[in-house]
């Protein structure tokens, strides 16, 4: 499946930077809030009016894939600098369930190196509660993205069960709900994502001792100022 947002976040970043930047706010204090708000709301209506379509389209910065190669042993924690490129930091916790949860005691996202639907080199979760919860967050420098393009999930030893993906933003609100996966005598299976946001993102899949992931694909990304917003100044 794939799940797009790109035009939402946008609009979410255009408007913190408008919002930030004081443009269009009076400086007479005696201004009412309600006043402001609409000021900004216009400079942000004026924004997507004047910009072109191709103002969607992030710029690439470098792009990686978490492979989990040369990592090991197996049930090794991994470390939590693995996969941190430019102007992205990438980390990995054990939950006892999604969402923002507390951590699994004595839990971590751990390396596997085989058994899981054909996959080589994984990330599971070693807690063994029935909602054990297993994360990854792309953490993007100011000024830069993440772009979350999509990732492989298996099963241990190829029996058939079923998981749930979701993905949230920097303060838990989910942005994908992905229920009741189902895989293992199928083989593994790739999930397309296609999720854009220039604020940490957290991936998390349940059932995450049997469940593992693989090729995490990614990229830290430019968000650009829209030649529209000089026009505006």
């Amino acid at each position: 499946m794939t799940y797009r947002i790109h035009k939402v976040q946008w609009a979410r970043t255009i408007n913190r930077f408008v919002q930030g930047s004081g443009l269009f706010f009076t400086s007479n204090r005696s201004t009412s809030s309600r006043h402001i708000r609409k000021k900004s709301l216009c400079s942000l209506l004026l924004l997507l009016f004047f910009g072109s379509a191709s103002f969607f389209v992030p710029t690439s910065a470098g792009g990686a894939i978490l492979d989990f190669s040369g990592l090991g042993p197996n049930g090794a924690a991994i470390p939590q600098d693995y996969g941190d490129i430019p102007n992205l930091d990438v980390s990995y916790r054990e939950l006892l369930d999604f969402g923002d949860a507390d951590e699994a005691p004595g839990g971590n996202v751990a390396y596997w190196d085989t058994g899981y639907n054909g996959l080589v080199g994984v990330a599971y979760g070693t807690d063994r509660s029935p909602s054990s919860t297993a994360e990854i967050t792309f953490s993007p420098s100011p000024g830069y993205a993440v772009s979350l393009d999509n990732f492989d999930l298996g099963f241990w030893l190829d029996r058939i069960y079923t998981s749930q993906v979701k993905v949230y933003n920097e303060d838990y609100t989910q942005l994908l709900f992905e229920s009741d996966v189902l895989t293992g005598g199928f083989g593994s299976i790739n999930i397309n994502l296609d999720i854009f946001l220039d604020e940490d993102l957290h991936l998390q899949w349940k059932n995450s001792l049997f469940a593992s992931v693989d090729n995490v694909a990614y990229r830290a990304a430019v968000v650009p100022i829209p030649g529209s917003l000089w026009v505006l100044l």
